[in-house]
């Protein structure tokens, strides 16, 4: 239970430092402008989760605006830790459940016309999770 509560208490802070960052950045007034997007393109307001429905798909988010990634898994096939394409878009802070479930918070740190965003999968089931991030603003 101790390293539950330790897990927790991390996962929490780090949250609370990737928020502070949030408001510490500034925005530049460099914005991209909204290119529609295809019909994958799913546009994400401050605070939403991507979740295994992005799977393969993209999803567009602001740039300094930080957005999480959940992945429901099991004890028998967890989530990996994942990882993105380039260092425009930062993991800050990453937490595993017990049943598999993973729950990561990205930055986005600037406009990016699309990174690529990838977790794996192992154990009874084995698959990938990938979805394309767009950062405009």
């Amino acid at each position: 239970m101790t390293g539950v509560v330790k897990r927790v208490l991390l996962a929490s802070v780090i949250l609370l430092v990737a928020f502070g960052v949030t408001f510490a950045l500034t925005r530049d007034g460099d914005d991209a402008g909204g290119k529609g997007g295809g019909p994958t393109t799913v546009v994400r307001r401050d605070g939403a989760a991507v979740t295994e429905a992005d799977n393969g798909g993209e999803v567009t988010v602001p740039p300094n605006q930080p957005f999480v990634l959940h992945l429901k898994g099991s004890a028998d096939a967890p989530w990996g830790l994942p990882r993105a394409q380039a260092d425009t878009l930062a993991l800050v802070g990453s937490s595993q459940e017990l049943d598999g479930s993973l729950t990561a918070t990205f930055l986005p740190l600037e406009t990016t016309p699309g990174v690529v965003v990838s977790a794996p999968r192992s154990g009874a089931i084995t698959e990938g999770f990938q979805v394309t991030i767009r950062v405009e603003g």
